[in-house]
């Protein structure tokens, strides 16, 4: 990423400018492919619902917990 975005305070010369761009482009291109390729079969595929309905026991400090509280 280094290279498709210059730091904020850098300063570039119009063919660094131009060559970051094309960079960005490709880049772009790139991961639109990729995405693609990553869901294009994703309809025809048949899928499994997981429902996980088990109850997570929060200990100590944890956001949630409750003194003295154990619902098993």
């Amino acid at each position: 990423m280094a290279h498709i975005a210059p730091a904020t305070n850098a300063s570039h010369n119009e063919e660094q400018l131009r060559q970051q761009q094309v960079q960005v482009e490709r880049v772009e291109q790139w991961v639109s492919l990729a995405l693609l390729e990553s869901v294009e079969h994703a309809p025809d595929t048949p899928r499994i619902l997981d429902c996980d309905a088990t109850i997570k026991t929060l200990y100590g400090h944890q956001s949630g917990a409750e003194v003295s509280y154990n619902p098993h």
